[in-house]
């Protein structure tokens, strides 16, 4: 009995043992696999300082990390503080043989940055939970997915000019990673900088609370999306909207291919919900925002604009939109006087596309006003 005691504590020694040479190794070919992630071609420069690994929980520290990359410009990205969950045995199995899917339980981060050309991030504080990534292929682009990511005061913009922020933002997605079916994004304290404007001037700078919701369906590629936004001086907008025939995928450097890629896209529904509790200072943002854009600036000036539709609806409006679009003009000029709440909607009689909204746009307002099935009130 003495015997088969001394010799189970033996096992269990030898055990212990190995599984301490085991984890020692895997710090150790983590380390030396991160150093040659960090040389590989196009790393212009990469350093990192501690790194902590165990390959028996999936966890992995990494203090420092700084990379430079061309791609084709300059990209450098920094973390002081980086935390992952899940890189055990399937994840580095995966990350061997090539997979382009890779997965994590979690990743965390803190003081993380990134800079391309005149652009910049930085994020004090970020939270991914269950993050997947699929590098895609020649045919097929990226793609990114987690069920939650929470970020704390992030900074962005123009190095030459001023930053935008964000305080708080918590972001939900639902699905899986190729398939997302819902996400949902709360946004607070979110601050963009002045906008300069082609006429004159600048616009803002404004910083408003978002909340939002989307959901997406795959059979007939529709999206359905609610948008609430806080605005300073008790002003609330509320959007409303769903667009269906989505295009798979959008690789669109620029706006015209962009444009080219959603022409097909449908417009279902729209409703916009703005309420405005403080009507003199939406005004003087309004004046500012038209002296900007070079446009009338007087209420006046564009109530007398809007009274020279109320002709045109009468020549060309059909007799079953006449009513309906002589009471958006009288709702529109009366939140023009008073303030309050306006709410636009659109509702098109029959499918209606980017692409022939696109055709129409300097075409009859009645007539694109008939097509989108607007209303005011």
């Amino acid at each position: 009995m003495r015997q088969l005691a001394i010799a189970a504590a033996a096992m269990v020694a030898f055990l212990a043992a190995a599984t301490g040479g085991v984890l020692l190794t895997a710090q150790f070919w983590m380390v030396r696999w991160l150093d040659s992630v960090l040389s590989q071609p196009g790393v212009v420069e990469g350093s990192h300082g501690a790194v902590r690994y165990s390959l028996w929980t999936g966890h992995l520290v990494i203090d420092d990390l700084a990379v430079t990359v061309i791609s084709p410009v300059p990209q450098a990205f920094r973390a002081a503080h980086l935390e992952a969950e899940g890189v055990g045995p399937r994840f580095l199995i995966d990350l061997a043989c090539g997979k382009t899917a890779l997965r994590l339980k979690a990743l965390r981060g803190r003081q993380v940055a990134a800079e391309d050309g005149a652009l910049h991030a930085s994020i004090a504080a970020l939270e991914i939970d269950d993050p997947a990534y699929d590098g895609g292929s020649a045919a097929e682009p990226p793609q990114v997915f987690f069920r939650r990511l929470h970020l704390a005061h992030a900074t962005f913009g123009d190095r030459h000019e001023a930053d935008g922020s964000i305080g708080d933002a918590v972001l939900t997605m639902d699905g899986t990673l190729g398939k997302p079916t819902a996400g949902t994004a709360r946004i607070a304290a979110f601050a963009l900088p002045p906008l300069p404007l082609a006429k004159n001037g600048t616009l803002g700078p404004i910083s408003v609370d978002l909340d939002s919701k989307v959901a997406f369906e795959a059979g007939p590629r529709r999206l359905t999306t609610e948008l609430h936004l806080r605005l300073p001086g008790m002003r609330d907008l509320d959007l409303s909207l769903r667009l269906a025939a989505l295009p798979s995928t959008i690789l669109a450097p620029q706006w015209m291919f962009l444009a080219l890629a959603l022409a097909p896209t449908r417009i279902e529904a729209l409703e916009l919900r703005y309420v405005d509790d403080d009507w003199a200072e939406t005004e003087r943002s309004l004046e500012a925002a038209a002296t900007a854009l070079g446009v009338p600036r007087r209420r006046d000036d564009v109530i007398a604009a809007l009274e020279a539709q109320r002709a045109e609806i009468a020549d060309d409006a059909q007799d079953g939109a006449k009513e309906t679009l002589l009471a958006s003009l009288d709702a529109l000029e009366r939140f023009l006087r008073q303030g309050g709440t306006l709410t636009l909607t659109l509702a098109p009689p029959r499918a209606v596309t980017f692409g022939e909204l696109a055709l129409r746009r300097q075409g009859n307002a009645v007539a694109l006003a008939q097509l989108l099935g607007l209303s005011i009130r």
